[in-house]
């Protein structure tokens, strides 16, 4: 059964699978990160006291997603144009399982 007082974050342009998956990756984060500030801005988010936006734009969100980021260009831009072509029909399979 479901629990009526639940309201998924819509922070998927309404797409409530993928609001879903994108809270639970936020739990997990929070629960294995060691930056007490990070925890707490996604504490945050998931009580819908700030949104997902407001936590991206602080500096210890950004201490975590740039160098993420740095690391999957860098990862990027080493892959030829077929393993790119795999990695976009992987992702696209993904969404579509994640939305049956």
């Amino acid at each position: 059964m479901t629990n009526p007082q639940y309201t998924p974050l819509d922070i998927a342009r309404g797409d409530v699978d993928l609001s879903r998956q994108i809270e639970k990756s936020l739990t997990i984060t929070a629960r294995h990160t060691d930056n007490p500030e990070l925890k707490r801005l996604i504490h945050d988010v998931l009580a819908r006291r700030i949104s997902v936006r407001d936590m991206a734009m602080t500096t210890a969100f950004s201490a975590i997603a740039q160098p993420a980021s740095e690391e999957f260009a860098r990862r990027h831009k080493r892959m030829n144009d077929d393993q790119r072509r795999r990695m976009t029909a992987q992702a696209e399979r993904d969404i579509a399982r994640r939305q049956e």
